[in-house]
């Protein structure tokens, strides 16, 4: 009797073992980005070009990176680009990184920014000479 019950606690810590390995495994699985996982891709409200799910650093402000007139141009040129952007609680977030739509016309656009406001970073990213 008792290899019986010391044969099912075995058993039972095995499968609740298992059972929290998939619930973390699972938990880190979803992705959550902007609120969509299904459907067609997003459209960019500012170019009207197809959104892609891609790997975005997060930082803590728009106004470390290159100035207030950075976080303005941000937001109202190129809004989903793929560069660092703050964590706003409805992105999913891994880490130093977070998974989010981006838009080739966001990224264009600022290059074009970066290239007429901050030549210095331009020209350390490769965008002029």
């Amino acid at each position: 009797m008792s290899l019986r019950i010391h044969h099912a606690r075995h058993c039972l810590a095995y499968a609740l073992s298992a059972l929290i390995l998939l619930g973390t495994v699972a938990g880190c699985m979803p992705d959550l980005t902007r609120g969509r996982d299904f459907g067609e891709p997003p459209i960019c409200e500012v170019h009207a070009r197809v959104m892609v799910k891609q790997k975005v650093p997060v930082i803590a402000s728009y106004d470390d990176l290159y100035g207030p007139e950075w976080a303005a141009a941000q937001r109202e040129l190129f809004p989903h680009s793929d560069s660092p952007r703050t964590w706003e609680g409805d992105i999913a977030v891994h880490g130093e990184f977070a998974l989010d739509y981006v838009c080739p016309g966001c990224n264009e656009a600022r290059d074009q920014w970066l290239i007429q406001n901050r030549p210095g970073i331009a020209r350390a990213k490769g965008l002029i000479k």
